[in-house]
């Protein structure tokens, strides 16, 4: 799956917080493959014809383990915001200190649409990676190993199986890095020019409008918007070969592992209640992977959207002296002093 390393350096001094949310994920999915476990071995229960007043305990117990993981689910996302909204506060913080260093010219330099782009709505669309798709790619990584452990434990033949395609979906994405890549960056910009020229229309309306421009600004702002249009549909197409891959895993996955248990059952090789307990699991297996793919059209958009942040603050700021900042205190008394001062519009005399 996808992962941006200078993102994740963002995250400092919240990590634990993050490592916690994805204990609390993996306590959840024990829990959840102690259900389906316990499920499976309640299913072969009755079709070896025990009756539901000797099932009534295990029943409870069933029941008790649900609610135990939609708690547990719960806690992780209140975890997972909390900690996303922590990391965007630094986020704005740092640009807004950036920004006072690279002071006014800066600003006169940029589009003001294309800037705020960047610093509200790509700040904005980090929360998804954050607070979701983090947690949810460490999950995904360590979850499917975990369930074969124990599904080998019970079976080791039907665990490969189950195994190999996991791995099959969880890293196919990795194949299509590099259209991801590009066209990620494509909407990034398409959406930054759309954003920039819709915000001038509205500033520079009146003006439009005297001079008798409007129509033809429509027709810009069209051309921008079928830009942002065709590049987004190129990212659900991605999303969509993604998903593709995890559907035809999971499916394949099950459907092989149902096949070979069953010849083995037939041939007298694996009990009927083993292979209902692994069928069960199987579906958990998966799940980490299918929750993540879920996620990772957001995930594109929002590494795609730092991009922008991160050309903002590698901007070298041509102010230098004392800072003054985020409430930062000066080392030495402030002070203005003028020294071979020069002025002159950029690009011209």
């Amino acid at each position: 799956m996808y992962f941006n390393l200078r993102l994740f350096a963002l995250t400092r001094g919240l990590r634990s917080r993050i490592a916690i949310a994805a204990l609390v994920d993996l306590l959840a999915l024990a829990a959840g493959v102690t259900r389906l476990a316990f499920t499976g071995w309640l299913i072969a229960r009755v079709f070896q014809g025990y009756g539901l007043s000797s099932l009534a305990f295990p029943l409870i117990v069933l029941a008790v383990l649900i609610a135990v993981r939609g708690h547990l689910q719960y806690i992780r996302d209140s975890i997972s915001y909390s900690t996303a909204t922590q990391t965007k506060i630094e986020i704005r913080r740092l640009l807004y200190s950036h920004i006072l260093d690279l002071g006014p010219a800066f600003i006169e330099c940029r589009r003001t649409g294309d800037l705020l782009m960047s610093l509200v709505d790509g700040v904005e669309s980090l929360e998804i990676f954050f607070g979701q798709y983090l947690p949810q790619f460490m999950v995904a990584l360590v979850a499917p190993v975990l369930i074969f452990i124990f599904m080998a434990w019970l079976d080791l033949q039907i665990g490969l199986i189950f195994l190999g395609f996991a791995l099959f979906t969880l890293f196919i994405p990795a194949m299509l890095r590099n259209w991801t890549d590009e066209n990620s960056r494509n909407r990034r910009q398409a959406f930054g020019a759309m954003g920039a020229e819709f915000l001038d229309s509205v500033q520079g309306l009146a003006t439009l409008k005297a001079f008798g421009q409007s129509r033809r600004r429509a027709v810009l702002l069209a051309e921008r918007a079928r830009a942002l249009y065709l590049s987004t549909m190129r990212i659900v197409a991605i999303d969509g070969v993604s998903s593709g891959a995890t559907i035809l895993g999971t499916s394949a996955g099950v459907t092989v592992a149902l096949v070979w248990g069953g010849i083995r059952v037939s041939n007298g090789d694996l009990d009927i209640s083993t292979l209902v307990i692994v069928l069960m699991l199987g579906g958990e297996v998966f799940r980490p992977v299918r929750e993540l793919a879920s996620l990772y059209h957001q995930g594109m958009v929002a590494m795609a959207s730092a991009e922008g942040i991160f050309s903002l603050l590698d901007t070298p700021a041509d102010i230098i002296g004392p800072k003054g900042s985020c409430g930062q205190e000066y080392t030495v008394p402030p002070e203005i002093r003028f020294q071979a001062v020069t002025f002159g519009y950029e690009g011209g005399r």
